[in-house]
């Protein structure tokens, strides 16, 4: 399809580009730079338009009117000779629920749609968007949780004002997928709404944003899923360029190191094992810790027996080398060892099912 894609740079409307591009289809963008007097001609060539131009916080607030009610209704006129049967996709917000300057324009610009897609026969999807996040959102500007990203990731103080406050979030990605679904559906509804949608409050919000930043201390991986997963991603890209990298602490002793890159929540972590030529590590057992090995460089041998019943019958020795990625599971009740027969270092990847804990290690000595 051919879209008409207004307020197509600005922060969803970038989002709603690739998702556009990437189902294959064929976008005109539309910003505030061009000439409304085009949009006629626009229209009659384009099989859809996804309407997202639109004010929130301009420096007059007759702009409110302007573009929020005033292209809106060019675009519903643009739609009078040419768009009987197309489809009109169009951003509105919550606030269109209050009796604000923003909230009232956005209203009458539903208003404006609904009653010109009666008159000239084009089908309206109205989206009423509640708190939208995600990268590319600009801080200081509308989104607390751009603000709140950008503050966090360059180390400085955030406001609470009120913790118990109530918000409802979408991720940008989700709202991408949802104008562009609903654009390409057999059965468009006219009041559509994007899921899933996350309710919290802005003390949790708040909190949870911190342990992003904590978390390259603590090793700990926010868990990856639903709401926790796309803030994470969110916060990530407000880093500045000189904190994308970081340095781990590297424990060494005489038979090589050992290194705790990342905890994984209840998904256990992940280690490296440096293990110096002709030296071994390891000798021990775990009763319920689930282990994998990966050798990444070097030669190494991994020996695993039954506790308490070591022979050559229950013996398993297992040779590994960096040429070859083998996956080893270390089994529960199983006296376990590495031995480097290389002569240079032997690097190993490990994960554990449990993040590592001092007063119950699952860890046991024969």
């Amino acid at each position: 399809m051919k879209v008409l894609l207004t307020g197509a740079s600005g922060f969803i409307g970038q989002h709603v580009y690739r998702e556009l591009l990437r189902r294959g289809h064929e976008v005109v963008p539309f910003d505030r730079n061009d000439d409304p007097e085009t949009l006629p001609s626009i229209v009659s060539k384009c099989d859809a338009i996804i309407h997202l131009a639109g004010e929130n916080r301009p420096k007059d607030v007759s702009s409110f009117e302007t573009v929020n009610v005033g292209l809106t209704e060019r675009i519903c006129e643009a739609m009078k000779e040419g768009g009987k049967g197309k489809k009109l996709i169009f951003a509105s917000s919550i606030q269109a629920e209050r009796d604000c300057p923003y909230g009232n324009s956005k209203r009458e610009a539903e208003i404006l749609i609904e009653k010109k897609s009666e008159e000239y026969g084009f089908i309206p999807s109205i989206f009423r968007l509640p708190n939208v996040f995600g990268k590319g959102c600009r801080p200081f500007y509308n989104s607390v949780v751009a603000t709140w990203c950008y503050q966090i990731a360059h180390d400085e103080k955030t406001r609470v004002d009120d913790p118990d406050r109530p918000i409802t979030l979408v991720y940008v990605v989700d709202v991408a997928r949802a104008f562009v679904g609903e654009m390409e559906s057999d059965l468009p509804r006219p009041w559509p709404h994007v899921v899933p949608e996350y309710d919290t409050n802005l003390g949790r919000l708040n909190g949870f944003l911190k342990s992003c930043r904590k978390s390259r201390i603590s090793k700990e991986i926010p868990l990856q899923e639903g709401l926790r997963k796309k803030l994470f991603a969110t916060y990530l890209s407000y880093l500045p360029t000189e904190d994308i990298s970081y340095l781990i602490p590297v424990s060494k002793e005489p038979r090589g190191s050992f290194n705790e890159l990342l905890r994984l929540g209840n998904m256990g972590q992940i280690s490296m094992n440096v293990i110096a030529p002709h030296k071994v590590k390891g000798g021990h057992y775990h009763e319920t810790k689930i282990e994998k090995f990966i050798c990444l460089t070097g030669h190494v041998v991994y020996r695993m027996w039954p506790v308490g019943k070591k022979d050559e019958m229950t013996s398993i020795d297992i040779a590994c080398d960096g040429d070859n990625y083998t996956v080893i599971d270390v089994i529960p009740g199983y006296f376990h060892e590495i031995e480097n027969v290389g002569d240079t270092d032997a690097m190993t990847l490990i994960w554990a099912s449990e993040e590592y804990e001092a007063k119950e290690p699952d860890t046991y000595r024969e």
